[in-house]
């Protein structure tokens, strides 16, 4: 059940807020040498112009492409800190608003998608961060599934106990259930670098940390008709 659950992860305070001071601490102390790296080989791919060729011209452009992936996680780190230095500002929020908005920029991104919405409730959270969570979430579910078919999104709700419990169900092309903890490591991801429009794989392991700083647990499941499914339980707390 989920409050057995939410009762295991307490357990884990104390090495989440070590986690998060290190996090906090790779943030800021990386900023300068990010930085330089990226200056200077741009600066360097600039004086070399009409000096440098073939394999130099490719080992240049290996160490800029790497400098800007360096430069992306950096500010995944920064943001990451940065969200969890702050105290949570809790605010009746419609859900049913949230995802609705969420769901037509998809559509504005995809083509071919399809997105069914249950009635969902107006709830006490963090409004923007749990905005972005279920923004990770529902990217990850409209990007990841076969070209040959089309994208097709069920939202739904159930009050569970003491628990408001969200399933984003979709038909995707699923994750191995072994490989199910592993998405949610930061900068971990499933497939090759550039496949399904690249990214850095820090989509879940942002959206785990925003539910975890509500008290909330979010796992993977899978489709049985095909696909995932993620269920996010929120405590219902005074809602």
């Amino acid at each position: 059940m989920a409050s057995e659950k939410m009762s295991s992860k307490n357990k884990d305070i104390i090495s989440d807020d070590n986690y998060l001071n290190f996090i906090n601490m790779l943030s800021h102390d990386f900023a300068a040498p990010v930085r330089h790296v990226l200056e200077f080989s741009n600066l360097l791919a600039q004086s070399a112009k009409g000096k440098l060729e073939g394999d130099e011209l490719t080992y240049l452009a290996f160490i800029q492409d790497a400098a800007q992936k360096i430069s992306a996680m950096h500010a995944v780190l920064k943001d990451y800190s940065d969200m969890f230095a702050q105290q949570l500002n809790l605010i009746e929020t419609s859900m049913m608003d949230m995802v609705e908005a969420l769901s037509e920029q998809l559509k504005q991104i995809y083509e071919n998608i399809n997105i069914v919405i249950d009635e969902l409730p107006v709830i006490s959270v963090d409004s923007k961060m749990m905005r972005r969570a279920f923004s990770y979430i529902l990217n990850n579910a409209a990007l990841y599934h076969s070209p040959d078919t089309s994208a097709h999104i069920h939202i739904r709700y159930m009050r569970e106990g003491n628990f408001h419990v969200f399933k984003i169900i979709d038909n995707g092309i699923g994750i191995p259930a072994a490989k199910r903890d592993y998405v949610f490591t930061l900068f971990r991801r499933l497939h090759a670098e550039d496949a399904y429009g690249g990214g850095l794989g820090a989509g879940l392991s942002l959206a785990q940390k925003i539910i975890e700083c509500h008290g909330g647990l979010i796992n993977i499941n899978d489709n049985p008709s095909g696909g995932t499914i993620v269920t996010i339980s929120l405590p219902a707390k005074n809602n």
